[in-house]
C-alpha cells in the first residue's frame, strides 16, 4: 500500500533520494478504471509514483459546490491501496504549480489526455519554468471505455430521476 503522508514536506524527508519520481495530480473522485489505467501508466515512467490527491475544498473551487462525492481523507485511503502508488498526499494547492513544482522537481509529470490543450500549454510553461528537467507525459484518455467520474454522475442522476 502506498505511504500517506501529510504533506510536501513530509514527503520529502520520507522518500529516498537515490530514486526519480513521476508526478501525478488529481481528484480521483469516484475511483474507476480510467484512474486505474492512468496511475499504472505512471508509475512505469520512473522510480516512485507520487499522487496529489486534492483536497475538498480545492475541487469546490473548480468543480462546483456538489464535487467530491467522496471525502478526501477516503479517496486519499483508496488511492493509497493501489500497488503501484508509493506515495499519496492531499494536496490544498494545484500540483502543477509552481510551488510544488520548485519544492518537488518531479523527474515527469503525467496529465489525463482530457486535459484542456490552452491549460497544458500554461502548465507546462510553468513546469519548465521552475523544473526544467521534468518531463511532461500525457496519457490518452481511454476511449473504449470512455470513463470518467462525471459520466458516471450523469449516468446515476440519469438512472434515479
Amino acid at each position: 500500500m502506498g505511504k500517506i503522508v501529510k504533506d510536501l514536506s513530509d514527503l520529502c524527508a520520507v522518500m529516498p533520494q537515490d530514486k526519480t519520481l513521476t508526478l501525478v495530480g488529481g481528484c480521483f473522485d469516484l475511483l474507476h478504471v480510467g484512474h486505474i489505467s492512468l496511475l499504472e501508466y505512471a508509475s512505469r515512467l520512473e522510480d516512485l509514483l507520487v499522487v496529489a490527491v486534492l483536497s475538498d475544498d480545492n475541487i469546490r473551487g473548480y468543480k462546483g459546490s456538489e464535487r467530491s462525492i467522496i471525502n478526501e481523507e477516503q479517496r486519499v485511503k483508496m488511492v493509497a491501496s493501489m500497488q503501484v502508488v508509493d506515495y499519496v498526499y492531499i494536496s490544498n494547492i494545484n500540483p502543477n504549480g509552481p510551488e510544488t513544482i520548485s519544492f518537488l522537481k518531479p523527474n515527469s509529470i503525467v496529465f489525463g489526455g482530457d486535459i484542456n490543450k490552452d491549460k497544458l500549454k500554461r502548465w507546462a510553461r510553468i513546469i519548465k519554468c521552475h523544473s526544467p528537467e521534468t518531463n511532461i507525459s500525457i496519457f490518452p484518455r481511454d476511449t473504449k471505455e470512455g470513463m470518467s467520474t462525471s459520466k458516471i454522475i450523469k449516468n446515476i442522476r440519469r438512472m434515479i430521476m
